[in-house]
């Protein structure tokens, strides 16, 4: 069971981030980015899935965050279930790879790493429900997003592929995950998010991975949903 399908919640204001992602998408997995655009309908150039719900309506579907900062994650998240719900409506998907719009693929790693056989085993595992390929985590008070030892381990040449549980900072984000359907599934029918809280949340509930170190990176970028710049570090 291959990648089937990629997927990105896009926002309006990120559109030349998407159009820069897209030939990464074309390049490493040979498939076209599928884009669900949402934001608050002000540019015309952009073929709109949804638009964003009012303040007050949106903080309803958060429980994360306050204020402006909460109803920016309600949008969020409504943009991501009925993503989701799009993807499901094609009967034969699999799975889906979710990316969003900052990313970019670190090359060597997803070289050397992506096509070994014990991570082919875990996209194709039907009792997998879902990799991550990118990720930010803490093991412990003090660890970089990126988890140090990790880091240093790739330096050595080595890497393996965790079950995602509990640490000082849950494994998270949405940068790069792919899903697997019957999770799909149980995301397109949530009533709240954000969608990575979710599963940070129920770690102990699905049988998720992630690839050490991570072969897709997170570029340093304005975080509207967060609403503050976040820095990155460039992997390589």
């Amino acid at each position: 069971m291959p990648i089937e399908s990629v997927w990105i919640a896009a926002l309006d204001k990120r559109k030349q981030m998407v159009l820069d992602l897209e030939p990464q998408v074309e390049k490493y997995l040979g498939l076209n980015l599928n884009t669900f655009w949402s934001g608050d309908g002000s540019h015309e150039e952009v073929p709109y899935d949804r638009i964003d719900f009012s303040r007050e309506t949106a903080e309803r579907y958060s429980n994360y965050g306050a204020g402006e900062g909460r109803a920016r994650h309600g949008n969020a998240f409504l943009s991501h279930r009925q993503m989701f719900r799009k993807i499901l409506v094609n009967n034969y998907c699999n799975n889906a790879l979710i990316l969003e719009e900052d990313i970019f693929f670190i090359e060597d790693r997803w070289n050397t790493i992506f096509h070994q056989k014990e991570l082919q085993d875990l996209i194709d595992d039907q009792f997998v429900d879902a990799v991550y390929f990118g990720w930010q985590a803490k093991a412990y008070a003090g660890d970089s997003d990126d988890l140090n030892e990790v880091e240093e381990m790739w330096k050595q040449g080595h890497y393996y592929f965790p079950r995602v549980q509990h640490m000082y900072n849950n494994i998270s984000g949405l940068h790069a995950i792919l899903i697997k359907r019957r999770l799909l599934d149980k995301l397109a029918r949530l009533d709240m998010g954000p969608v990575d809280s979710y599963l940070g949340q129920n770690i102990d509930r699905y049988n998720m991975y992630y690839v050490c170190p991570k072969i897709i990176g997170s570029l340093a970028s304005y975080s509207n949903a967060e609403g503050r710049w976040q820095d990155r570090s460039i992997l390589t």
